[in-house]
């Protein structure tokens, strides 16, 4: 672990992985002879990620073998585990006859969304107390608060890694560790403190503690660690053991150091002592002291101990942040920090000019942020007529009194140049009346953000400029960027009293593909992307109402909030490259043009424009044949009944979402009942939310033969007798908050490719179609059902041998009546539940007294909520396979149920 570089493995090709698990659980090269379980081996494969340990071992533990098995898990050396939702302590057994296991690290397995692993420090403390020859310990991304005791006892143990987990504390037996080269504590929000054995880990060489937020201090005398190489953060205390001169031994520290609180230092010695100038290992330093600055803040303290802290020569990235000086100390901007690459310079409040930093040969990135005393920028910055020979991006950001930019050092007719820089940002400073730069041959990207007095003259050519963003400034300066011939990307917003191009200005950008137009937008040969957002004056596309110049190159164009925009150029459909539209928010808009949208058009979203009366939507427009595949229309009140009355839907259209519609009454047009067969035929998804007085839908959804999904939500209106029947091609299907529809489509049990089903809040439906429910689904939620009255035991639960998650209420099928669940007494009633299911959700059961051993043994995770008798859980405890437990709302249960 000394110094050599990491050098990055490959995962395993799933073919080796295949043949190494053959060899470790069958004795053979392949699977050749044992085809039943290639299958089986092939999942396996699949999890393992090309890990070769975990193939080795899962290989290992399939032995049929008895006495080989045993073998192979007692002289074991290496081990993995991959865990799922949770970690019970049977899955870990094999573990504990691992006796003289050499490393054992806990995969995480594919993320899923609002998934936590967690493991208990009993199941994890009894694993430890077995495996005391551990040499690598990984727990890294689990839900763990604490680490037990018993890890002191890991004597033989180089490697900790417990990085993105919760502890909050680590015992104090850690400090038994000798042998302890690396501890990783990474991505720990909750760890307070490290505890003061830490100081005896004299071979620790790897400490990372970045991303610890609630870590306030250092372990006393760190210092003594001599051979630590890797500390990302030192946290500066006051106390002896904690201060900043505990770092003067530790000379082998290379990599990132950020030293926080310096403004804790109460003598300028500690920094001296430091002796950073002599790291030469450490290539990025952060100096930050703490934020506000306030009146008690030392500022000649603060100087001296900034000076004391000059950084070797060799020093690559450095940051100073919120320092209470006046001025930046002697050694920044010194010509003889050649591999200087990168500096940011940020809340540093009192500082009241800039360093002479155009001498840095070698810098390429400087950040300039928050400095509020500085007036002016002029020569003391540049101090030679050639500064800055490698700088590549300059920002200024938040500089509230920045008056004055010079750009001449000397010689007021010779204007200092930027040879190699690509990227200029001036943002947020509000007094600055200079001019840009004129010498900036090489910038590609310009962002003016805030700037309204800044200055429009002389015009600055800009001929390699790619993206322009150009944001609350004023009209006059933007006019003044000229010859953008190679811009491809421009970003415009709050530009005071400009509402659209003039005709011809954009003549000169001939390779623009990108316009982010937020106050106006108009003809561009080669635009390929217009994005008006927020611009209140914004009319029309062009001066004079003449749209015969967009550019034929436009594929996407996306309006939003424009309060006085009208129309659409009456040209769109002419633009044969258009693929999206999107607009938002735009009040006064009342259609589209009457000429259509262009055929190439894929996808269509309008939302909350309140006046907008029809849609352009059919299945032919133009004379062409159109390809749209969604259509998204949210929160348009003014809509007909009937909004796809002309022609329907295109053919084309997979994707179809209607939301808070209010005087769409009837979608029968997005199905054919005529003798055009094909129509709509590659409809997917439907989607239709909260469109009040929708009063129907189509009768023959059945004839949507590519449907796969269908949700009805919050249509008060929507009353059915008989739900039309739905496509055998349908996989989901919801219906939420639909008071008057009194039943569900019929032949559900035909439907077998349904494999989520959601009924909630439909207080008219009584029961299920005759047949049953689908018998391949694998997700069901019933609830807030009031009048569903046939029982629970009717529904069929137990012959659906794919259900996985099931979430059910008190309102359906008998079970706000319920005493125990499932329900004891018939010797059939401990089939309620099918054997596959692992997620189950009971809430709102008023009655629940206990849960029963009816619980199936597949059951990993278990809700209860609202079960406000709940009193007791399965006598004969809860299923083994359970990983999660949560219970709320249930006050009798007691704690140790």
């Amino acid at each position: 672990m000394a110094g050599a570089p990491a050098y990055p493995l490959k995962e395993l090709p799933e073919d080796a992985c295949l043949t190494l698990l053959a060899y470790h659980a069958l004795g053979a090269k392949n699977f050749d002879h044992h085809t039943p379980l290639k299958s089986f081996g092939e999942k396996i494969v699949m999890k393992c990620k090309g890990l070769p340990l975990a193939v080795k071992m899962l290989g290992g533990l399939l032995r049929t073998d008895v006495d080989s098995h045993h073998t192979l898990t007692s002289s074991a050396r290496h081990a993995s585990f991959i865990s799922s939702y949770g970690i019970a302590s049977k899955r870990l057994t094999v573990y504990h006859r691992m006796k003289r296991l050499r490393s054992f690290i806990s995969l995480q397995p594919r993320p899923r969304k609002f998934a936590m692993l967690h493991l208990s420090q009993s199941v994890l403390g009894d694993l430890l107390s077995d495996l005391k020859y551990l040499r690598v310990l990984s727990l890294s991304h689990y839900c763990i608060n604490a680490i037990p005791d018993c890890v002191g006892k890991l004597r033989h143990l180089h490697y900790l890694n417990l990085s993105y987990t919760e502890i909050e504390r680590l015992p104090e037996s850690i400090g038994g560790l000798f042998n302890l080269e690396a501890l990783i504590l990474r991505g720990c929000p909750y760890l307070a403190g490290l505890p003061q054995g830490v100081e005896k880990l004299i071979n620790l060489r790897y400490l990372d503690i970045r991303e610890t937020r609630s870590l306030q201090t250092m372990p006393r005398r760190i210092g003594n660690l001599v051979n630590l190489e890797i500390l990302p953060k030192f946290i500066v205390g006051t106390e002896n053991g904690r201060r900043l001169k505990e770092l003067k031994h530790l000379e082998q520290l290379r990599g990132e150091l950020l030293i926080s609180e310096l403004h804790k230092v109460k003598d300028a010695g500690d920094a001296k002592d430091a002796n950073l100038h002599m790291k030469r290992g450490i290539d990025r330093l952060i100096m930050k002291w703490s934020e506000p600055l306030v009146d008690s803040r030392k500022a000649e303290l603060e100087m001296k101990v900034v000076d004391f802290l000059q950084p070797h020569k060799d020093l690559q990235d450095l940051t100073i942040s919120h320092y209470s000086g006046i001025e930046f100390p002697f050694w920044l901007g010194n010509p003889s920090h050649l591999n200087m690459v990168s500096l940011r310079l940020c809340g540093c409040r009192n500082v009241g000019s800039l360093p002479s930093l155009g001498l840095l040969s070698s810098l390429k990135e400087l950040h300039i942020e928050g400095l509020d005393a500085v007036c002016s920028v002029g020569s003391e910055f540049y101090e030679t007529i050639e500064p800055f020979p490698s700088l590549t991006t300059l920002e200024f950001k938040d500089m509230p009194f920045w008056q004055d930019w010079t750009h001449f050092n000397g010689a007021e007719d010779t204007e200092v140049p930027f040879p190699c820089l690509q990227h200029l940002m001036v943002r947020n400073c509000p007094l600055l009346k200079g001019r840009l730069p004129e010498k900036i041959d090489a910038l590609v990207r310009l962002d003016i953000d805030s700037c309204p007095l800044l200055d429009a003259s002389p015009a600055v050519s800009l001929s390699s400029l790619r993206k322009l963003y150009f944001r609350g400034c004023n009209e006059v300066t933007f006019k003044s960027l000229v010859n953008m011939t190679s811009l491809t990307t421009l970003a415009v917003e709050n530009v005071e009293g400009l509402a659209c191009f003039p005709i011809g200005y954009t003549s000169s950008l001939t390779k623009l593909e990108k316009l982010e137009d937020r106050d106006y937008a108009q003809n561009l040969a080669c635009l390929k992307s217009l994005d008006v957002t927020s611009c209140p004056q914004f009319v029309s596309f062009i001066a004079g109402e003449s749209d015969k110049e967009l550019p034929s190159r436009l594929e996407a164009m996306k309006l939003s909030d424009c309060s006085n925009l009208e129309k659409l150029p009456n040209e769109m459909h002419n633009l044969a490259s258009l693929s999206s539209l999107i607009v938002l928010n735009c009040p006064k808009l009342r259609s589209f043009p009457e000429t259509g949208l262009p055929a190439s058009m894929t996808s269509l979203t309008v939302e909350n424009c309140q006046n907008l009366q029809h849609l352009p939507i059919g299945t032919k427009i133009g004379n062409k044949t159109s390809h749209l595949r969604e259509l998204r229309i949210y929160e348009c009140d003014l809509l007909p009944a009937s909004p796809f009355g002309k022609g329907g839907l295109p053919a084309t259209l997979k994707e179809l979402k209607i939301h808070n519609c209010r005087g769409v009454k009837s979608l029968a047009e997005i199905v054919s009942d005529s003798g055009h067969q094909h129509h709509v035929q590659w409809l997917e998804d439907v989607r239709i939310f909260y469109c009040e007085q929708l009063g129907s839908l189509p009768r023959s959804l059945h004839k949507l033969s590519h449907l796969t999904r269908l949700t009805i939500f919050g249509c008060a209106a929507l009353e059915l007798e008989h739900f039309p029947p739905l496509p055998a091609s349908i996989s989901e299907f919801s219906l939420w908050s639909c008071p008057n529809v009194k039943s569900l489509p019929d032949k559900l049990h035909h439907l077998t490719s349904l494999r989520s089903l959601y009924i909630v809040d439909c207080e008219n439906i009584k029961c299920f179609p005759r047949g049953g429910l689908p018998p391949n689904i694998e997700t069901f939620e019933v609830r807030v059902c009031v009048n569903m009255e046939q029982h629970v035991r009717e529904w069929g639960l137990h012959t659906l041998v794919s259900l996985q998650s099931l979430w059910i209420d008190g309102s359906v099928g008998g079970l706000g009546d319920m005493v125990c669940f499932p329900p004891e007494g018939d010797g059939n009633d401990h089939d309620l539940l099918p054997s596959s299911l692992t997620y189950l959700n009971l809430s709102d059961m008023r009655n629940l007294e206990s849960l029963s051993s009816g619980l199936p043994c597949s059951l990993q995770r278990l809700y209860t909520r609202g079960c406000r008798k709940l009193r007791c859980l399965p006598k004969a405890g809860l299923p083994s396979s359970l990983e999660h437990l949560s219970i709320s709302d249930c006050k009798l249960l007691k704690s140790d149920a």
